[in-house]
């Protein structure tokens, strides 16, 4: 993978709440996304979605923005620290500028340890289901397979969601993000009790490799499900 920054752009399905277009925050300030099945692309007003965020998500502004034009309409994207392997861009018309202390809870729940986070027990473990994430009409969507992850819940209640994608992550395509930025898409499909796994083992029944034929997201899913 390439280890240019990759280029975050928002393009939501439903109607967003926030809109900072016209503004230009302090480097650094705090943005959060309104929204939710918000889509990431690879490129500003580019057509190739990566990935999706929901409403609650907050990042640091990293000091510029700019304007293109997508589907015929002018955005202003800003700039954002993804995480600590990217940064992006997103359209102001689906951020809010929030407190500084949304970032540092924010960025502190996705800072926990890995090595603790991934040495957690599990006790169980949902199949959860949602539509693609992509321009199309809703018929064209329901001839499609939908995009399959698990959630497993920790012997404290922590819950999170595991799932797989192209381009999902650095190391791995499975990855692993707090179940509570989950849009109302996802449909919960099966539920099981789980008695001898970690989340380690989730994100390596994932596998760390993505082939939309022959190792996707259901490929992961079943895999994970198979866990005792």
């Amino acid at each position: 993978m390439m280890a240019t920054a990759l280029i975050l752009v928002v393009a939501l399905v439903t109607v967003a709440n926030g809109d900072i277009t016209g503004t230009v925050p302090s480097n650094g300030a705090c943005l959060c996304f309104n929204g939710d099945s918000v889509n990431a692309r690879s490129s500003a007003c580019g057509q190739r979605i990566i990935g999706s965020a929901n409403s609650g998500q907050c990042f640091t502004y990293a000091g510029s923005n700019t304007r293109c034009t997508l589907n015929s309409r002018s955005y202003q994207f800003f700039k954002i620290n993804y995480n600590r392997n990217r940064q992006g861009w997103s359209a102001g018309l689906y951020l809010n500028l929030e407190s500084d202390s949304r970032c540092v809870s924010s960025g502190g729940r996705r800072a926990l340890s890995l090595t603790e986070l991934y040495n957690s027990r599990v006790v169980s473990a949902q199949r959860y289901e949602r539509p693609l994430d992509f321009n199309a009409p809703q018929w064209v969507k329901n001839l499609l397979p939908n995009h399959c992850g698990v959630v497993v819940t920790l012997a404290n209640g922590q819950r999170w969601l595991v799932h797989k994608g192209n381009e999902f992550g650095q190391a791995s395509q499975t990855v692993v993000v707090e179940a509570r930025h989950m849009s109302s898409n996802w449909n919960l499909k099966e539920t099981k009790s789980v008695s001898n796994s970690r989340v380690t083992d989730y994100v390596s029944a994932g596998g760390q490799l993505y082939n939309t034929l022959l190792d996707n997201c259901l490929h992961a899913c079943s895999r994970m499900m198979n866990l005792s």
